[in-house]
């Protein structure tokens, strides 16, 4: 139960501060808590663990969604877009737009 998504138009660092608050969660609690912040990167995490959860629906364990929990989630360096702002006599200047890859891993919860 897998879920990746290329070329988001944010830095990484951005996105792995939420992601740290979701790693090791239940599935349902994660979805709770990134609905309380009102960012465009919450909004994001949240497609891609609904498109892991969607995953998860084909495969044959779909009566155990309750015990989904969210093994591991990290962001990698991505593409990096260069654009240029004219400047004054004739300069440029350079603008990186940073990219990352969100990766989001979930599993079930063994049961004690």
């Amino acid at each position: 139960m897998f879920s990746k998504i290329n070329n988001v138009k944010s830095s990484v660092t951005k996105i792995s501060k939420y992601l740290k608050l979701i790693r090791k969660l239940p599935y349902f609690k994660a979805l709770k808590i990134l609905l309380n912040f009102p960012s465009k990167v919450s909004a994001i995490i949240w497609n891609s663990l609904s498109s892991a959860l969607n995953n998860v629906a084909f495969s044959e364990f779909k009566q155990a969604k309750a015990l989904l929990v969210i093994k591991d989630c990290y962001a990698v360096k991505g593409k990096v877009f260069k654009r240029f702002h004219a400047r004054a006599k004739g300069k440029n200047f350079q603008i990186s737009k940073k990219t990352c890859k969100i990766f989001i891993n979930l599993s079930f919860k063994p049961n004690l």
